[in-house]
C-alpha cells in the first residue's frame, strides 16, 4: 500500500502508510500506524496555498525510546531511528515527503514515503519536522545545536544564505513545533494522530505597486538596491531552543532584482498588486537600508506623449521581522512616483492549514 498526503483547501491532508521494516521482537506490536498532522500558520518560493506544495519535499525526524524514559533523558545521545532507507536495512536520519497532484481533484495533493513506519507498543516517540527538506536543499542542513555536522542529540537545522548570489539562496524556512514522548497507545495519541504546527522562520521583503495615473504603466524593470544586511548563517534548533546567527563584518550589500509576470508588468488604471516575486531574508532588529529602483514606460493617453523613465527612490529603512512580509509602497500619478517615507510591515500572506498523516 503506498501513503498517501492530502492537501485540502482549508487543511492540507497528508495520509501515508507506515510498517516497521526490521523483525519485531515478540514483546512488540505493530498493529497500527504512526499518524502525523501539521499545520501552517501562515527560493523555495513562497508558500500561499496548497498548490504550492506540488512537487515540494518537506522533512520529518524521528527518535524511538523506551517506554519508561522521556525525551529530556534522551535528547543528549539520540539518534534518529524511525526512518529506514529504501532497502530497510540501515536508518536514516531525515524522512522526505515529495508531494504532487493525485489528479482526482483540483484541491487536493498526494504524497507518499517509503518504507512505512508503524507504533511500537512498547517505545515512546519524539518527532521534529521542518522545510524545505534538507536532502534536496543546498542551503539547508542538519546540524547539532554548536551549528556542526549532525550526531546524536537534539537535532537543528542551519540556514545559510550566499552573499555572492542572495536571491539564489533564497528559501521560505519553515520549522514545526516538537512533539514529544508520544506512544501508539489510545492513551498516547488520540486517533493515533501527531500534529505538527509549521510557522515560517525568515522575514519576507517585497513591492506593491499602484497606478493612481490616468494611463497605463508597463514595469520593466525593478532593483532593490539593499545594505546592512548583517546575517548570512541562522541556527534554528527544533526543539524550540534559542536560535544563533552568524554576523557579517562589514554588513552584506546587494542589488537584488524582482522577476515579474506579464500580467504584473502592465498596470491598468487603478491597478493595485504586490508582485508576487519576493525577497527572503535572515530577521533581524538592525535596520537595513533599502533604495527602490524601477525602470518604467507610460502608455500616451489624452493626447500625451508616451515616455520611458527610471525611478529611484530616496532611502527607506525597516527592521526584517521574523515571520512577517515587509512591503515597499508605490503609486504611480500622473506627474509623479510616490513612495512611503518607510517600509510597511503586514502579516505574512496566510495559507491553508497543512495536515500530514503518517498512517
Amino acid at each position: 500500500m503506498k501513503p498517501i498526503i492530502y492537501f485540502i483547501t482549508a487543511a492540507l491532508v497528508l495520509v501515508t502508510g507506515c510498517h516497521k521494516s526490521e523483525t519485531v521482537p515478540s514483546q512488540e506490536q505493530y498493529d497500527r500506524y504512526i499518524f502525523f498532522s501539521q499545520g501552517i500558520d501562515t527560493k523555495a518560493s513562497l508558500i500561499n496555498s496548497a498548490a504550492d506544495m506540488a512537487g515540494k519535499e518537506f522533512a520529518v525526524i524521528g527518535f524511538e525510546y523506551d517506554k519508561s524514559s522521556e525525551w529530556s533523558a534522551e535528547k543528549a545521545n539520540a539518534v534518529p531511528n524511525v526512518f529506514y532507507n529504501d532497502a530497510g536495512t540501515a536508518n536514516i536520519p531525515v524522512e522526505t515527503l515529495t508531494c504532487d497532484r493525485d489528479g482526482t481533484n483540483a484541491s487536493t495533493i498526494a504524497a507518499e514515503y517509503s518504507p512505512l513506519q508503524g507504533w511500537s507498543n512498547t517505545k515512546k516517540y519524539s518527532f521534529f519536522a521542518y522545510y524545505p527538506n534538507s536532502v534536496s536543499n543546498n542551503y539547508v542542513s542538519l546540524v547539532n545545536l554548536s551549528g556542526t555536522t549532525y550526531t546524536p542529540g537534539a537535532p537543528s537545522i542551519k540556514y545559510t544564505m550566499t552573499p555572492a548570489d542572495l536571491k539564489a539562496s533564497m528559501v521560505d524556512l519553515m520549522t514545526a513545533s516538537p512533539q514529544k514522548d508520544l506512544d501508539g497507545s489510545d492513551s498516547g495519541v488520540t486517533s493515533q494522530d501527531v500534529t505538527f504546527n509549521f510557522s515560517h522562520r525568515l522575514s519576507c521583503l517585497g513591492l506593491k505597486v499602484r497606478n493612481s495615473s490616468d494611463g497605463g504603466i508597463i514595469l520593466d524593470e525593478i532593483i532593490f538596491h539593499i545594505s546592512g544586511i548583517k546575517y548570512k548563517e541562522i541556527v534554528i534548533p527544533l526543539d524550540g531552543s534559542e536560535v544563533s546567527k552568524t554576523a557579517e563584518n562589514p554588513s552584506i550589500s546587494a542589488d537584488l532584482d524582482f522577476t515579474l509576470s506579464d500580467e504584473e508588468s502592465q498596470l491598468a488604471l487603478s491597478d493595485e498588486l504586490v508582485i508576487s516575486d519576493k525577497l527572503i531574508l535572515i530577521p533581524q532588529t538592525e535596520n537595513i537600508t533599502v533604495n527602490v529602483e524601477i525602470h518604467y514606460i507610460r502608455i500616451p493617453v489624452n493626447g500625451y506623449d508616451g515616455y520611458e523613465d527610471t525611478f529611484v527612490s530616496q532611502a527607506l529603512v525597516t527592521q526584517l521581522i521574523e515571520g512577517n512580509k515587509h512591503l515597499v509602497q508605490i503609486n504611480f500619478t500622473d506627474s509623479k512616483v510616490d513612495v512611503n517615507p518607510v517600509v510597511a510591515t503586514e502579516g505574512w500572506v496566510e495559507i491553508p492549514s497543512v495536515n500530514d498523516t503518517f498512517n
